[in-house]
């Protein structure tokens, strides 16, 4: 008898742990830590999102407004549309010139990040943008043994007209030399080069702030902590330029 049910159990054991190694991932499985699951809640508008629905001006005038005119490639993966558009805007910074927008999946890369800002003149409005695009503006090949590499995030200036975005010349955003980058470096942190088991690098953000009209570089290494200024870009209608 006591075979019989030592037979049964052994059966049923098996048959569990074939059933478990047969069922089908649940959707959100965790991997690496990480939810996989480029799903969004259902959405949900606030009164405040539905008047900033409602105050959009089909002439675009305000941060919002050209915000609105972004084309879908902007977004990325995350579902677009003028509802989900407004949910994804950080409210607290916003205003008529300025505008910052962010929406990711947890860990698993495929959002988005928007910073719009005005500029305006009597006759025309500029809107520079910055959206996560990175540019290595200097890069000597030697990670351990010779200089960091510098990578600059830095944002474009566009003109909207007639239905369609006009970009404006590059420079009109100025790109800050790698040996401006690098005087700094051997000025004020020149001790970490002795580190050669150490690849060095430098990231400068060219920062919109909605507390003042200029650009500011701030930099880090990733050998430090600190971020700090680099420089300035003062507006200079219709472009900028270094203080």
């Amino acid at each position: 008898m006591s075979r019989f049910v030592n037979t049964i159990l052994a059966f049923v054991a098996a048959f569990a742990v074939a059933a478990c190694a047969s069922r089908a991932p649940h959707r959100d499985a965790y991997v690496g830590g990480c939810v996989h699951n480029h799903e969004l809640p259902p959405l949900q508008l606030t009164p405040e999102h539905q008047r900033l629905l409602a105050s959009v001006s089909p002439t675009p005038k305000t941060a919002l407004d050209y915000y609105m005119l972004l084309p879908k490639s902007y977004f990325s993966i995350m579902p677009d549309s003028r509802e989900r558009r407004v949910t994804y805007i950080d409210a607290k910074t916003l205003s008529d010139d300025y505008l910052h927008a962010t929406r990711s999946f947890e860990c698993d890369g495929g959002g988005f990040e928007v910073t719009l800002k005005l500029y305006r003149t009597p006759t025309r409005t500029f809107v520079a943008l910055k959206s996560g695009h990175t540019e290595t503006i200097f890069d000597d090949g030697k990670p351990h043994e010779g200089e960091p590499s510098v990578s600059i995030e830095r944002p474009s200036l566009w003109r909207y007209s007639d239905g369609g975005w006009i970009r404006q010349p590059a420079e009109s955003i100025p790109k800050i030399s790698a040996r401006r980058v690098l005087t700094k470096y051997h000025r004020d942190w020149d001790a970490d080069r002795q580190y050669t088991d150490q690849e060095k690098y430098i990231w400068i953000d060219y920062v919109l702030s909605p507390a003042t009209s200029d650009i500011v570089l701030m930099g880090r290494e990733n050998f430090q902590p600190d971020v700090y200024e680099y420089a300035r870009l003062k507006w200079r209608n219709p472009r900028f330029s270094f203080k």
